[in-house]
């Protein structure tokens, strides 16, 4: 049997198995990807700003 989604998300009071970059990886994808410009989902410029929070950096270089 799966497990209950709300014993995922740690909204059962129970611990979180999820990393840090994991959660800010799914309040982004929360925030983006149900608005209509979703797609930029997929912008270099986008993406960096994400990765960098999610590794705790100032930027992305490159």
């Amino acid at each position: 049997m799966p497990p209950d989604p709300a014993s995922l998300s740690g909204t059962s009071g129970g611990s979180n198995p999820f990393s840090d970059a994991c959660l800010l990886a799914m309040d982004y994808g929360r925030e983006a990807i149900i608005k209509d410009d979703w797609k930029r989902i997929y912008d270099d410029k986008d993406l960096d700003i994400v990765i960098a929070k999610m590794l705790k950096l100032d930027k992305i270089e490159g």
